[in-house]
């Protein structure tokens, strides 16, 4: 038997005390082909008998084994049972009581953080059961076997343990990897539909006024010719975010994403977000409200610039005409600079907050002019803010409009 560091043994019981009975008696043997065989597992037997052979099998088996009698008293054995569970050999005599290894292991912390004494009663049908019984169990929380009750003559019983640990992790990653297979999937459609209903309405909308233009230029006044004009922008300009959306969402799904922070001053990052943001919120009544401050933070100007336009455009949609926006920024500590986007618009209710990132569960909704969405905008805010090391927060309300917040690192560097 392998000899067990004296640390290995847990304070609260004094197992190396422990006595353990000897046991020499007929009484104390076991019926084998119908003789009566010595069932201690110490000293020397006969090479070649039936003791041997036993012996011999038991410590060949990839399997620990334990078998216990009928007063549920170890009986048997093999080194791979005492080496997974790293037993000490005081306590691997025969005598030693199912309830005493299960105490020992429980102290130790095995199981995890649970009594003794829960952890036997709750177990205790195991050593009534008069079926072959199978369960798993999780030892110091990474090994996992899986455990054979099976019984045997005279109400003695036998465990069998097998380690499945790495079948449990090729089973886990097989999972991952048909989880993702399936995402990958539900993204692909969602993006094929994107593609086929999003960027062809925009298209549309441009070629159609395109072609009246073309068509009707000498008949049409300087007003309709304006109109047409204004209509091509605005789809244009939708057009082109919804193509830099779908750009950017699918480089940081293929991990082509490269994060370059420098120092520099926040405000002019913010004052060229809602300067592409202004004619739009002007053409709905809306006042953009912006008050500079020169804090100086470390971050990717090309991704914050990206969150910011995204969440301004989002306010802009889903507020009425005459609302308000305003974009702002406060201190959280010496170590943090939090950005806000507060609108006055229709808001949201719980349903739609619970999902509102999660990119295969959102359900986009129309501005309050008709302008449609497609969710992917917050997707890009969400895990661009996630590599400056924050979260989107967001404050909401039916009808009492939204607040978007995430943070970005401050620096002090001259």
């Amino acid at each position: 038997m392998n000899k067990r560091a004296e640390n290995s043994t847990p304070s609260q019981t004094n197992w190396d005390s422990i006595g353990l009975p000897e046991t020499s008696t007929d009484t104390d043997r076991m019926v084998l082909g119908g003789k009566l065989m010595p069932r201690l597992w110490e000293g020397a037997v006969q090479p070649g008998s039936n003791e041997y052979m036993l012996r011999e099998i038991l410590e060949h088996l990839p399997q620990a084994v334990a078998a216990f009698d009928a007063n549920n008293c170890l009986f048997a054995w093999n080194s791979r049972h005492q080496e997974i569970f790293d037993l000490p050999d005081n306590l691997m005599k025969v005598g030693t009581s199912w309830q005493t290894l299960v105490t020992f292991l429980a102290e130790r912390g095995d199981y995890g953080a649970i009594n003794p004494s829960e952890l036997i009663a709750e177990r205790s049908g195991l050593t009534t059961e008069r079926q072959t019984s199978h369960r798993e169990i999780q030892l110091r929380g990474d090994r996992i076997f899986a455990v054979t009750r099976s019984p045997l003559l005279s109400d003695m019983w036998l465990l069998t343990f097998h380690d499945i640990t790495e079948q449990k992790q090729a089973e886990a990653e097989m999972k991952a990897q048909h989880d993702e297979l399936v995402r990958s999937n539900m993204l692909k459609d969602k993006l094929f539909s994107i593609v086929a209903h999003d960027l062809r309405s925009p298209f549309n909308t441009v070629l159609g006024f395109a072609q009246l233009i073309a068509d009707h230029a000498e008949q049409a006044t300087r007003q309709e010719l304006g109109d047409y004009a204004q209509e091509i922008n605005r789809s244009g300009s939708r057009l082109l975010q919804l193509v830099d959306n779908l750009l950017r969402w699918s480089r940081s799904q293929m991990g082509d994403t490269t994060f370059k922070a420098t120092a520099q001053p926040l405000a002019p990052l913010i004052e060229r977000a809602v300067a592409l943001q202004t004619k739009t919120a002007a053409e709905k009544g809306i006042t953009l409200e912006y008050t500079p401050q020169y804090d100086r933070v470390s971050v990717d100007s090309d991704m914050i610039e990206s969150i910011l336009r995204n969440l301004v455009s989002n306010a802009i949609k889903f507020t009425e005409k005459g609302g308000t926006i305003v974009i702002a920024t406060a201190a959280i500590d010496s170590q943090r600079i939090e950005i806000s986007v507060t609108d006055t618009g229709i808001g949201m209710d719980d349903d739609h907050l619970s999902d509102l990132f999660d990119f295969m569960a959102s359900q986009s909704r129309n501005g309050t002019q008709g302008e449609p969405g497609t969710g992917l905008g917050l997707q890009i805010c969400s895990e661009f803010a996630a590599a400056h090391g924050s979260e989107i927060d967001v404050e909401s309300a039916l009808g009492t409009g939204s607040t978007f917040r995430f943070s970005v690192p401050m620096t002090h560097a001259d």
